[in-house]
């Protein structure tokens, strides 16, 4: 099992339309057959050359197992605000992953629903996970 870190342009990505969700829809609607992508601020944030080359490696076995995305965000509960890293992943069954941990603890919190939930980021990592996953050119999962 290998991990593929695919670094994202932090400025470019704060400024990007309506955020995460736009991206992941975006980036999802480039990968297929080449296509350029619609918004040229896509290519600015992350290296589409090189997922695509990822997404076609020729390796006996290979497959994909899942998208996940590691951000920084603010969590908002009654008088206060929280600072927390978060990553969120959907795999290829469709399962959905959480971490977060708050900036003020040590600890973190993994949350796994295996039913479909309706939250953006994980309906976008899910159409990403199927889009990348059913590359004619990469091995299905059975």
């Amino acid at each position: 099992m290998r991990t593929v870190h695919l670094p994202l342009n932090p400025a470019r990505i704060g400024r990007y339309r309506a955020g995460l969700t736009d991206f992941l829809t975006d980036l999802t609607d480039a990968l297929p057959a080449d296509r350029p992508p619609a918004r040229p601020t896509l290519a600015a944030c992350v290296d589409l050359h090189l997922i695509t080359t990822l997404l076609t490696d020729p390796t006996p076995g290979l497959r994909l197992l899942a998208w996940a995305l590691d951000y920084e965000d603010v969590l908002i509960e009654p008088h206060r605000l929280h600072e927390i890293r978060r990553i969120d992943a959907v795999d290829s069954d469709h399962r959905r992953y959480q971490v977060t941990r708050w900036h003020t603890a040590p600890h973190i919190t993994v949350d796994i629903d295996e039913h479909d939930t309706d939250q953006a980021i994980h309906t976008a990592l899910a159409t990403l996970v199927d889009t990348t996953r059913l590359d004619p050119r990469a091995p299905t999962t059975a």
